[in-house]
């Protein structure tokens, strides 16, 4: 999530920007649940995999504060927005907002904060341990190119790897897997997408599918590998190491990773199946008449995908089957509104967590039904969004209103969805409406914005 007082949410696959200005939406609010760690008018963007949590203060710009005694670091006084992945924190400043793009500094506990690039996009993707990235920087005024490059978060200047376009069809993406950086991109004037694989110390590049989409996943395998979907729609695998092609289906549209990297979840003429790596025979699923796969279950036994999309906010219908054998579909909404906002499952993949009458502040009725069938039940309304943290136990937020200019307010609870007539624990009213869990998921974290004295930022055991 990125918060900021320019700030660009990702809600369901599409982009929204909201401007937000000091001292708006003050509500009165119930003393939380939990430890007060920093007191003042702040929005919580995230929390690092070591416990420091990202916020941008009104008056002080991004910080990182520790959760274990809320003593502070300054990342960048005059940032515009703020974020965290893995063991960092992202800021940005002098933010163009019309061609998306400012100048980057990244924070780590070990090196403080360092500034990483002029005129960047972001940060792309990350190695697993957060100590190299790739990410673009010396993006052109006109927001038509820009370059990627690797970096770490030392102060050791980046390497570029490669010009780029941006644009429809040819903004960079990129993920990580096993040792390489995998991007799709185009060079500058053309609109051929390319995927690569990049080294994430050298920068060193292996194209590996040209005349390609932006659509692929990674695999971790073994072997590793892409997956991806060439502008002829068949979808193929290619090792991340670089080699042949084999094609996996034709008419393709959708494609989503098991978890556990075996296998890749194929959507080709409409139909879904079960490719595993090894080269074994695919798996035919019941899934038919599919136009994208929404989500995976933790355990790769279960997924969403949706038959019809609806004419907003990439809602749609949204079906229920088994991700491993052809077993009977459960219909969750025939609707249009439905959704996920959050977790899709529980965290021991038992219940799929789903959302209907999702509107256009994105937020609707929170609902639970047991994969293995049972009765449904209803968690929430206007709820904004959903984390799992402990087998059928979730934190959710509800009653969310919103606040002009600043992100909205809501109610965070705590229910196990497995339990029948089960009463949701209230950790916190009006807080902001965008809430982290700890990297151990025993905690939740929020901020209660505004001017009050309560106004600061939290932590709650969760129950």
């Amino acid at each position: 999530m990125v918060i900021g007082r320019l700030r660009w949410v990702a809600t369901a696959g599409m982009l929204s920007v909201l401007a937000l200005s000091p001292g708006c939406g003050d509500h009165a609010v119930d003393a939380p649940m939990g430890s007060l760690i920093l007191a003042g008018d702040l929005d919580l963007a995230g929390v690092t995999n070591d416990g420091v949590a990202a916020v941008l203060d009104r008056d002080r710009g991004a910080l990182a504060v520790q959760l274990s005694g809320g003593d502070f670091q300054v990342v960048d006084a005059m940032a515009d927005t703020v974020s965290s992945r893995k063991n960092l924190i992202l800021s940005m400043h002098n933010l163009d907002q019309v061609s998306g793009f400012g100048d980057l500094t990244v924070w780590t506990a070990a090196g403080g904060a360092v500034p990483l690039a002029t005129g960047s996009t972001g940060v792309l993707a990350f190695n697993d341990d957060g100590s190299r990235m790739l990410a673009t920087m010396g993006s052109s005024s006109d927001g038509t190119t820009t370059n990627l490059m690797v970096a770490g978060a030392n102060g050791v200047p980046p390497i570029i790897v490669r010009a780029a376009a941006r644009g429809t069809g040819c903004s960079p993406r990129a993920s990580f897997v096993q040792s390489w950086f995998v991007a799709s991109h185009c060079d500058p004037g053309s609109n051929e997408v390319i995927i690569s694989s990049i080294d994430p110390v050298s920068g060193a590049v292996t194209d590996l599918l040209s005349m390609a989409t932006n659509q692929f996943v990674v695999v971790s395998g073994p072997p590793a590998t892409v997956a991806a979907i060439g502008v002829d729609r068949r979808a193929v695998l290619v090792p991340v190491a670089g080699g042949a092609a084999t094609v996996i289906g034709t008419d393709a549209a959708g494609l989503a990773v098991v978890p556990d990297g075996s296998a890749v979840l194929l959507l080709a003429a409409g139909a879904i199946s079960r490719v595993p790596i090894s080269g074994d025979a695919p798996i035919a699923l019941s899934g038919s008449a599919g136009v994208t796969i929404w989500a995976v279950s933790a355990d790769g036994k279960q997924m969403l995908y949706r038959s019809r999309l609806g004419p907003r906010n990439g809602y749609g219908d949204l079906i229920l089957t088994a991700a491993d054998f052809a077993l009977p579909v459960t219909t969750l909404s025939e609707s249009l509104d439905a959704t996920t906002f959050g977790d899709a499952f529980t965290y021991d993949s038992s219940r799929v967590l789903y959302v209907t009458q999702a509107n256009d502040l994105f937020v609707g009725v929170l609902q639970s039904l047991p994969v293995a069938g049972g009765p449904v039940r209803v968690h929430g309304k206007d709820v904004w969004a959903t984390r799992s943290y402990l087998d059928t136990r979730i934190v959710f937020n509800d009653d969310y209103v919103p606040v002009p200019k600043r992100s909205g307010r809501a109610t965070i609870r705590a229910v196990d969805t497995a339990q029948d007539g089960a009463r949701p624990t209230v950790i916190a009213t009006s807080a902001g409406a965008y809430f982290s869990l700890t990297e151990a998921r025993d905690q939740v974290v929020f901020a209660v914005p505004g001017q009050g004295a309560r106004a600061g930022l939290y932590a709650a055991p969760l129950p």
